[in-house]
């Protein structure tokens, strides 16, 4: 009897000391995946987020954000796929390492760390970056293979084998991926940049998985007089946005114009704030 006793105190224990480790253990190693967890999360519960750790939200059903901690850790996930989707005097059938990136960059005066503040991209360039990767020189580094694990979990896109090549397609319906990271805060600004950075990138998602959206901007973007249009892909040009892809300059001319302050943009674009406001209220809201 008293070993019986002692031998169920003693599995207790164990089952006790299981649970523990399991609460204490991130949410990143206690997925089999190895992968982030998706909670469901409004604007306001996104932006006032203080994570200790990069975090994944689903904002919409097709329309996910990872919360990064810091600025580095979204460059190691996300730079590379950026170079090849949109920066300009990049590749657009090659994957550049972060050598090649950095030094591209510092011809501009801009660095690795900065490329972007926020991310954003339609499953369907995400699954070219991957398939991409399956042939070139460049390995994925352990960040991008996260990513890759959790997109496929996400059903971003299946897995197919093309000529002995395994090649990744984009499912329907079309889902989309955004990001900020929790250093967007400054201490002369501590909330107003991260407001503003993750509105206009939930405009980017929105323009990839709501085609209204998209077409609205679209038909707006086409009919603004040329005048008007020439200094807005001259301010993008001067971002580094790659202006042979007409889709990408729609899309950063509502984000920018919608979501940026109006009285800096103005200034920036050479417009009035008059004719900024007029283009604004056009666009559709987000």
């Amino acid at each position: 009897m008293r070993q019986t006793v002692q031998n169920n105190i003693a599995g207790c224990l164990l089952l006790l000391t299981g649970l523990l480790t399991a609460c204490n253990t991130p949410i990143e190693k206690a997925n089999p995946s190895g992968s982030l967890v998706a909670q469901d999360a409004r604007f306001e519960q996104i932006l006032a987020a203080n994570n200790r750790r990069t975090e994944l939200f689903r904002y919409a059903p097709n329309l996910y954000v990872l919360d990064f901690i810091d600025l580095d850790t979204q460059a190691d996930m996300l730079n590379r796929i950026a170079a090849l989707v949109e920066l300009a005097d990049a590749p657009r059938d090659k994957i550049l390492s972060k050598a090649e990136i950095s030094e591209l960059l510092a011809k501009a005066g801009r660095s690795w760390r900065t490329l972007y503040h926020g991310h954003d991209y339609r499953a369907a360039d995400l699954a070219r970056f991957f398939s991409l990767a399956q042939t070139q020189p460049s390995p994925l580094n352990e960040a991008e293979s996260q990513l890759l694990s959790l997109l496929l979990e996400l059903k971003f896109f299946k897995a197919e084998v093309r000529d002995s090549v395994k090649q990744y397609v984009a499912l329907e319906p079309a889902k989309a991926l955004i990001s900020i990271p929790e250093d967007a805060n400054t201490p002369a600004k501590p909330s107003e940049l991260r407001a503003e950075l993750f509105s206009h990138e939930v405009r980017h998602g929105l323009y990839f998985t709501d085609q209204a959206f998209r077409e609205r901007c679209r038909e707006l973007w086409l009919a603004l007089p040329e005048p008007q249009r020439e200094p807005i892909r001259t301010f993008l040009s001067q971002l580094g946005y790659d202006l042979n892809q007409e889709n990408l300059v729609i899309n950063e001319f509502q984000a920018y114009l919608r979501a940026s302050d109006p009285t800096d943009l103005a200034g920036r674009l050479g417009l009035s704030e008059a004719e900024l406001e007029t283009i604004r209220q056009q666009l559709p809201s987000g």
